[in-house]
């Protein structure tokens, strides 16, 4: 055993210590989406930073909580000391200190905290069945000539949204559907106005906003009626809620969603001079895939072409053959003709020779007469007494003539 380790062979290092509770404690699903209600304590920001560090206590305990800064700027309250509030995060380990805290992601006052997480619930379920899908979203028109506005008719909000579109175009129509925006009567009064104007259907987009306002005051447009009446749209809708740090669900259902309601009017109807610049734009889109797609026409032309070229001069040549091996079987057969002709012929001339072969009359029993080497054929030619040969089958004889007969023809 080794003397400077008298526990066991194997030890760990504190971070791999740390780490391995702190892998423990993100596996847990429980601690990973927890709601903590207690006290604010000791609430400090940096600056450098901007996360926000606090305790959060009860009577009996407490536990060290951070909120990073991209989660602190979002909240709907300011965090101060001796509020009674609830937060959700997860549980996690600060390895480099060894100690456990709660990472905040929300902050919300006691009294809303049941109604912030019916909320949460009621996002889920929407979202299961595919309301906040982004591929469902349709695009705005290019240049609406007529934008429908569903809002309070006494709020400031309303004339903002007017002032900036008339200012951008001078010409269009402006319908507006008096709602109510906050109270229990208003998500009825809402979606009242969006069907009102689904019906009269001559409207290009949907503005469905109001002005700021407290997490109370914006409550209907986070009730399922609305956020289904906005989905269900058959217009374009924008929602203009609030705020820019305001979030609503029917912010996730809509089309686009707008900080405020002056950004709604800017999206409904784009400057002159910015809708040039998106159509240059999509004049420059437009050329370079033509271009793109008249050279990648142009390539697989080419390379039809040689191919074409190719299997031409393949049926040339292919046809070249074809025309020599015929011309070639053509004057085969004309030889073989010819060489049969010649062969016939030259057999006949044969047997016509053979026949006339003294040598092949000899075999018969005859005999000639030779003076010399000369073939001697009438009896007239030779004197009595001359010294002939006589040329038999198997040999020659030499004669003297003793006497001769003439016969008279006739």
């Amino acid at each position: 055993m080794n003397s400077t380790n008298p526990f066991r062979l194997e030890s760990y290092s504190v971070s791999e210590l740390n780490q391995y509770i702190a892998s423990l404690l993100e596996q847990d699903l429980f601690l990973k989406h927890i709601q903590v209600s207690g006290e604010i304590s000791g609430m400090k920001v940096y600056h450098s930073s901007g996360h926000g560090y606090f305790t959060l206590k009860d009577e009996n305990s407490s536990i060290s909580c951070v909120i990073f800064s991209r989660w602190l700027k979002n909240l709907s309250i300011v965090p101060q000391d001796g509020m009674q509030v609830w937060v959700q995060g997860a549980v996690s380990v600060y390895t480099k200190q060894g100690r456990y805290q709660l990472y905040v992601e929300n902050i919300v006052p006691v009294g809303l905290g049941e109604y912030y997480l019916r909320l949460e619930n009621l996002k889920q379920k929407l979202y299961e069945e595919g309301l906040f899908d982004l591929e469902k979203k349709r695009p705005l028109p290019v240049r609406a000539s007529k934008i429908g506005i569903v809002t309070s008719l006494y709020g400031a909000a309303l004339r903002d949204m007017v002032r900036i579109l008339r200012l951008r175009q001078p010409g269009i129509e402006v319908v507006v559907v008096h709602s109510l925006v906050q109270g229990p009567e208003a998500p009825a009064s809402l979606c009242q106005g969006i069907a009102r104007l689904n019906q009269y259907g001559k409207v290009d987009v949907i503005i469905l906003g109001r002005g700021g306002g407290s997490a109370e005051d914006l409550k209907a447009f986070n009730e399922e009626e609305v956020v289904r009446a906005v989905h269900k749209s058959k217009i374009p809708v924008i929602a203009a809620i609030g705020h820019e740090v305001d979030y609503s669900l029917t912010d996730l259902a809509a089309d686009v969603r707008a900080a405020t309601p002056t950004q709604a009017a800017q999206l409904a109807v784009p400057e002159d001079e910015k809708l040039l610049q998106q159509i240059h734009a999509y004049q420059r889109i437009l050329r370079e895939r033509m271009l793109r797609k008249i050279h990648q026409t142009q390539m697989e032309l080419d390379a039809e072409i040689a191919f074409m070229q190719e299997y031409i001069r393949k049926w040339i040549l292919e046809q070249r053959k074809q025309c020599y091996l015929r011309d070639v079987q053509r004057f085969q057969r004309a030889m073989q003709s010819f060489w049969n002709r010649a062969k016939s012929k030259s057999e006949r001339e044969t047997l016509r020779l053979e026949a006339l072969n003294p040598r092949k009359i000899l075999q018969r029993g005859y005999a000639c007469v030779l003076r010399g080497e000369e073939y001697l054929y009438q009896a007239a030619s030779v004197q009595e007494n001359e010294c002939l040969w006589v040329q038999m089958q198997d040999g020659k004889l030499l004669v003297q003539v003793m006497k001769k007969e003439i016969h008279e023809k006739g």
